[in-house]
């Protein structure tokens, strides 16, 4: 999104991730103990089936889930031609061969991945059929600092990375990137912690 007259910004939205969504089903598919952290988030917001094999207490399982997820955050802030667009398909389907060092998760991964897709698939349907987009919000939001600085905003980006969890906490995983729940994203407060984020950078 751009302003219409004056310095340009942008605010990118990815309401429905699909990498960071099965991720998450998976980390609660086999109760990987995952503490949340600075760019970790808590649990989902929806109950998921227990896999057969879970143990929920292997170190191997957490240090896998931790190093798949910190990947697939920094492929969100690196651009995606060449060698980065091939390291983000290595943690794609069938094979998921960048979990290759991390043999028990790839086999939680190879288990639950088509379950974790139809739920994300079915929660980006839903939520698109609700109409939950939120581009006048921003839009507005920008609008009013705006005028709350008596100016136009200087140029920026900002990236929104919208996931179904319980928590409330917004997580900063690069100066122009959030983490920001889906409570949080559709709730009455958005406009205000939009304004928040942008305004050290407007």
């Amino acid at each position: 999104m751009r302003s219409t007259a004056g310095s340009s910004w942008a605010v990118r939205v990815d309401q429905w991730p699909q990498r960071l969504d099965i991720a998450l089903w998976l980390r609660e598919f086999g109760r990987i103990a995952v503490p949340p952290g600075d760019t970790v988030p808590g649990p989902l917001d929806v109950p998921v089936p227990l896999w057969r094999n879970a143990t929920g207490q292997s170190a191997g399982l957490t240090a896998g889930w931790l190093g798949w997820w910190n990947a697939l955050l920094s492929s969100q802030d690196r651009p995606t031609p060449g060698a980065a667009a091939a390291g983000q398909l290595a943690f794609d389907p069938p094979g998921f061969a960048g979990l290759d060092e991390w043999p028990e998760l790839q086999d939680l991964v190879l288990a639950g991945w088509r379950e974790a897709n139809d739920w994300h698939q079915w929660r980006k349907e839903t939520g698109l059929a609700a109409g939950h987009r939120h581009s006048m919000v921003v839009t507005r939001a920008i609008g009013e600092l705006e005028n709350r600085l008596g100016r136009r905003a200087r140029p920026f980006t900002i990236a929104l990375t919208v996931l179904p969890v319980r928590e409330t906490t917004v997580r900063q995983v690069a100066p122009d990137h959030f983490l920001v729940p889906e409570r949080v994203y559709l709730g009455p407060d958005f406009p205000e912690l939009m304004q928040s984020l942008a305004a050290p950078l407007a």
